[in-house]
């Protein structure tokens, strides 16, 4: 018999959002279920509005105000489940979320795992609804997975855990004694009784951010500093109590210093009871800074008030917000815009023969320290469990390999080479791998959470190790839910000679991560080639289409293209030794078509190739203009002098050719500067405004479905 799953929502004041709260547990698709909301002394008609819902599965209990502790404390005892799903009063379940983490757990019952789920936090439109993606958005042990909690400030939502019965029970009741964090405190215990946790990234949370009278907001309240430092304390004993070591007490003592702006400088018996815990952590804390956009009222009004206003301000621009959202929600619900959750998207089932393939994800690296730490995030955070991740870092000058080295783990693999260039790396990196597939992901891009996972789910039974997966790309800066997704023509399942045809006569391309490659074709393919400073890439993914029976694109899959500053390989600029490297990988790339096909759509193709590359060379490379030139003859062409843009054209009379093209190639990248550093301040607005306040990554915005 399938299990029996408890529903606890306690409610305190929640007639707004009760009635929703209530119908996103009834429309659960998990069958067995029992749904229990004890109303905690509302003075309002939250326990009214609760009983109006005509379903036998629900129980309304009221009772008088204990606390919220107290009210789920009740509610557990009044459940009956094998397994409790916590749901405060205003947030909301997708449709599938139970069904789904218990899908997940293996065959024997797995009772001592933890199921987790991805989050999103939302004022009153859901389809608006940002997931948070961090580094608990994975499977961890206890002592991991609380490392990362305290060391990061991070948390999850009391919604995201399925708990069961047996670890509800070995963890205990409540801490009634918390009028603050005591979710973060009890999911602790749960944590400590589990023997970890099971991250289920197609189930979702939706997180309703109701304003400052939530249970988790602070504010001035003395009652909730003295529960937060309690619940400090509880935190660090459980950690150390698992693991005493030089990490742990950095982690404990960062824990510290990131909430002691919560007590400092109102509470200074509190502020004593943290220096005290940071000197058993062989520490000391600082004076908490305040942030850039308050720091200027300290000398005038003092700290006092400069703290009062870093507090409150955001709450204003929070509430704001929220009556805009409002507002529109009111205006788009007249139009018939659905804002309701839905089931996350489903990972089709991966063929048996493909189950357990080893995937590698590997990541060449050169002076990237800005953003190599996201790329392995994103790497760590796949939803494929059997995969290790190599990072080679080609002789950085930057902190690219210190960095990197704090990923180091059984498997995370971290070299370091003198420089050789981008080629050599990835030679390097797939000499070091052991995977059935390789991933290749560049320093600076991400990938979705689910890519590779999706991509082995589009295999099909006997399809061996000469398909080529691809998956869709989108540019972003900073921001990638800013990201967009174009569709172009090679988004398809194609033949070797089709994508090529399409590749070249539309001037068409993927990005390296797009790709899932198998161990057969990577050998049949042989080594990137070292001579190409430009478009290696697309030459050695030339080759392995030659090897291939044709590509099979996966739309669910979704990689992440960072665009950065003019010193990215793929940009040629005025570089001869790049302009040397591109007319090498043309000549292979006509090579390599012509040998699939010789037909008039292939020279017609080839053709386009040369001409739309042509401005490159012209006029300052009159020997490789000749070289295109004979190319082209072989063709049965000749290629056009090159045109300038319509808002470049112009130039020409007035300052000549070589301005004019100079132009044309430096004003557009003048432009993405500016739209890059438009983005980054938009990036770090939007971050600081976080409901965890936290930076964070721009992985943080990347949903899961």
């Amino acid at each position: 018999m399938k299990p029996l799953v408890s529903i606890l929502i306690p409610a305190f004041n929640m007639e707004r959002w009760i009635s929703e709260t209530l119908q996103s547990a009834v429309a659960q698709t998990w069958a067995r279920k029992e749904i229990i909301v004890v109303d905690d002394g509302s003075t309002d008609r939250t326990a009214e509005v609760a009983r109006r819902l005509d379903s036998s599965e629900v129980t309304v209990i009221s009772t008088a105000n204990q606390g919220v502790a107290a009210a789920r404390n009740f509610a557990l005892q009044l459940s009956k489940g094998d397994y409790i799903q916590w749901l405060d009063a205003d947030d909301l379940l997708a449709p599938d979320k139970i069904e789904r983490q218990l899908e997940a757990l293996p065959g024997t019952g797995g009772r001592r795992i933890l199921l987790s789920s991805p989050w999103a936090y939302f004022y009153y439109r859901i389809r608006r609804a940002r997931f948070i993606q961090n580094s608990l958005c994975q499977d961890l042990s206890p002592v991991e997975w609380l490392l990362r909690k305290l060391g990061e400030n991070l948390h999850m939502q009391t919604a995201t855990w399925l708990t069961s019965r047996e670890l509800a029970e070995a963890a205990g009741p409540w801490d009634t004694r918390l009028a603050f964090d005591d979710d973060g405190e009890y999911f602790a215990r749960v944590l400590l009784a589990s023997e970890g946790t099971r991250f289920v990234p197609e189930s979702g949370v939706f997180y309703r951010m109701s304003g400052p009278n939530r249970v988790s907001y602070i504010g001035g309240s003395n009652k909730k500093k003295v529960s937060l430092l309690l619940s400090m304390k509880l935190h660090i004993q459980y950690l150390r109590s698992l693991e005493d070591s030089a990490r742990v007490r950095k982690a404990c003592l960062t824990y510290l210093q990131t909430w002691y702006e919560n007590f400092c400088p109102e509470r200074p018996d509190l502020v004593a009871e943290l220096q005290s815990l940071a000197a058993e952590l062989d520490g000391r804390l600082e004076m908490p800074h305040l942030r850039w956009k308050y720091a200027w009222m300290r000398p005038i009004t003092g700290r006092g008030v400069a703290t009062f206003a870093q507090r409150v301000l955001p709450q204003w621009k929070s509430s704001m917000l929220r009556e805009w959202d409002r507002l529109m929600y009111g205006f788009e619900s007249r139009q018939g815009v659905n804002n309701q959750a839905k089931p996350a998207g489903r990972v089709a089932q991966v063929p048996r023969e493909f189950e357990n393939v080893l995937v590698s994800i590997l990541i060449p690296a050169y002076n990237a320290e800005k953003w190599i730490a996201e790329a392995i995030r994103s790497a760590l955070a796949q939803t494929w469990k059997r995969k290790e991740i190599i990072v080679v870092d080609d002789g950085s000058t930057d902190q690219t390999l210190a960095i990197a080295r704090q990923f180091e783990s059984e498997s995370v693999r971290i070299v370091g080479l003198q420089h050789q260039g981008a080629a050599a790396t990835r030679n390097h990196a797939l000499q070091l791998s052991h995977g059935d597939y390789i991933q290749w992901l560049d320093a600076d891009d991400l990938l979705a959470p689910d890519k590779i996972e999706r991509q082995l789910a589009g295999l099909r039974p006997g399809d061996g190790g000469r398909t080529l997966l691809s998956s869709p790309w989108a540019y972003f800066y900073y921001r990638t839910h800013r990201a967009q997704f174009v569709p172009t023509s090679l988004w398809q399942d194609l033949s070797p000679v089709e994508w090529l045809l399409r590749k070249m006569g539309e001037n068409l391309h993927m990005q390296p991560a797009t790709w899932l490659t198998s161990r057969e074709l990577a050998k049949a393919a042989g080594m990137w080639d070292t001579r190409l400073l430009s478009d290696d890439d697309g030459e050695y993914f030339g080759r392995v289409l030659l090897a291939s029976t044709g590509t099979r694109f996966v739309p669910g899959a979704r990689v992440f293209y960072r665009v950065t500053s003019s010193n990215r390989l793929s940009h040629v600029g005025a570089s001869d030794k790049k302009k040397d490297a591109l007319i090498l990988s043309m000549k292979l790339h006509i090579k390599y078509l012509r040998s699939l096909e010789t037909s008039d759509r292939v020279r017609k193709a080839c053709f386009a190739y040369l001409q739309t590359w042509f401005l490159v060379f012209y006029p300052e490379r009159p020997d490789l203009v000749k070289e295109l030139q004979e190319l082209a003859a072989q063709l049965q062409g000749r290629l056009e002098v090159p045109r300038l843009r319509w808002k470049y054209a112009w130039m020409k009379p007035v300052l000549g050719w070589k301005a004019a093209k100079w132009a044309q190639r430096v004003f557009p990248l003048m432009r993405i500067s500016l739209v890059t550093d438009w983005d980054r301040a938009m990036y770090k607005l939007e971050a600081r405004n976080r409901p965890d306040g936290r930076g964070g990554d721009a992985m943080n915005a990347i949903q899961l479905n």
